[in-house]
């Protein structure tokens, strides 16, 4: 009886430690499975992963403002993407698309928002307005993501309790117009030659929804001295100027009709003076309101051209007048995969068909690959339409200073560019510390 006492107590006891052993186990067990739980549960809402392209914005000022995405180099590694664009305003300012484009996990959402901004206002005004807009136009696609729980709303009530402005119907006594002026002289030189010369330009723009008025010139006038091999000394003069007046009509989304007046003068394409007067019509494949982001105008114009020249013309002409039409069409696209610029304009005189120009460019820069862009530009023109070029015959000096303008049937450029990036995506960090 004592034996099996005994062997009863060590049975008791060996299954006492089992017991034990099994539920420190489980212990362990639903402790590390809580801890993973919870890992994933934090892995699952990471920070959204935001590819910003806004060619505008100050890059340092817009990592140090925006910490609730995580900021990617690369649009292929992003959960959104985020384009900004801009075109000119009424207030002589710009006014900024900032579209947001959805990708993985938002099932590609796509959200804009608009941000004007006046030629009055500050930069650093200007900076802090534009990546506001960047932050209130991310917030919606926030959702499940961990930032959601530590973001908070805040607002700061304007100065004034007004917020109507002159295109709202305050009253503005300027009527809409935004007036520029400016210019600048310039003095530079060595022991071998010198110049001195300056710029100016003007402007005069009055824009609504419905109308558009834009008035500019510019001008350049430049002296340059050179001293030769046999220490004689040449001088050299340049002047040109350039005036337009435009005036345009909305005739819907995508129909616009205007008047054009251009002139000018330059010595180095011998005229004296030119003036050319007449119609414009503009069709947009996608409506105006959609400018910032893509656009493929179609345009026509025909008008009437009169030229003065400087010296007697390869012709025989001192003065000409001459009825003109030109026919152009201008993509202009910008996407998260990258963008697509150009012009191809066709232009002739009514009067003798073989006097004509065409005139392409055309710029791309797309991304293959994370962190793999390719960019292309192109430019040609077919030329049978010199009417300005000098009878005179011209100097070596002339000719290799490209002081006048000489014939010739064509003009090309093509540049082709690659460029990689690789390392860490993430882009949040900033250290102006010794820039060089």
């Amino acid at each position: 009886m004592i034996v099996m006492s005994t062997l009863l107590k060590e049975n008791l006891h060996l299954q006492l430690k089992e017991i034990l052993h099994t539920v420190t186990l489980l212990a362990l067990l639903t402790i590390v499975c809580t801890r993973a739980e919870a890992q994933d549960s934090s892995a699952s809402r990471p920070l959204l992963r935001a590819y910003i392209d806004c060619g505008p914005c100050d890059e340092d000022y817009l990592r140090e403002q925006i910490g609730f995405v995580n900021l990617v180099r690369d649009p292929r590694l992003a959960d959104v993407t985020v384009q900004v664009t801009s075109l000119p305003n009424s207030s002589g300012g710009r006014t900024y698309s900032i579209e947001v484009i959805g990708t993985r996990r938002q099932a590609r959402r796509a959200d804009t928002l608009l941000v004007d901004i006046s030629v009055t206002t500050p930069d650093i005004e200007g900076r802090a307005m534009l990546v506001r807009g960047v932050k209130v136009a991310l917030v919606p696609f926030l959702h499940g993501s961990e930032a959601m729980s530590h973001l908070d709303v805040t607002y700061r009530p304007p100065e004034r309790t007004s917020t109507t402005g002159a295109a709202r119907g305050a009253r503005d006594k300027w009527q809409g117009w935004v007036f520029k002026v400016g210019g600048q002289g310039l003095i530079e030189g060595d022991d071998n030659y010198a110049t001195r010369g300056g710029d100016w330009s003007t402007s005069a723009n009055r824009i609504t929804e419905a109308f558009k008025v834009s008035i500019s010139a510019r001008g350049s006038f430049r002296r340059t001295r050179f001293t030769l091999s046999d220490s004689s000394t040449l001088v050299t003069h340049s002047r040109t100027w350039t005036g337009r007046v435009l005036a345009v009509q909305s005739l819907g989304d995508h129909v616009s009709l205007g008047m054009l007046v251009e002139s000018g003068s330059s010595v180095f394409e011998n005229t004296r003076g030119y003036l050319r007067l007449g119609p414009v019509v503009e069709y947009d494949l996608y409506p105006y309101r959609e400018a910032t982001q893509r656009q493929i105008m179609v345009r026509y114009s025909v008008a009437s051209r009169s030229n003065r020249y400087v010296d007697t013309t390869i012709y025989g002409k001192l003065s000409e007048s001459r009825p003109h039409h030109e026919l152009s069409i201008s993509p202009n696209i910008m996407r998260p995969w990258g963008s697509v610029w150009g012009s191809t304009v066709w232009s002739q005189y009514l009067d003798d068909a073989t006097k004509r120009r065409l005139t392409t460019n055309l710029g791309i820069d797309f991304r293959i690959t994370t962190g793999l862009t390719v960019n292309f530009y192109g430019a040609y023109s077919f030329i049978r339409d010199q009417l300005n070029i000098p009878g005179i015959d011209l100097t070596d000096e002339q000719r290799l200073l490209r002081l006048r303008e000489l014939q010739s049937g064509s003009y090309f450029f093509t540049a082709l560019g690659l460029s990689y990036t690789f390392g860490s995506v993430f882009s949040n960090v900033v250290n102006p510390r010794l820039r060089l």
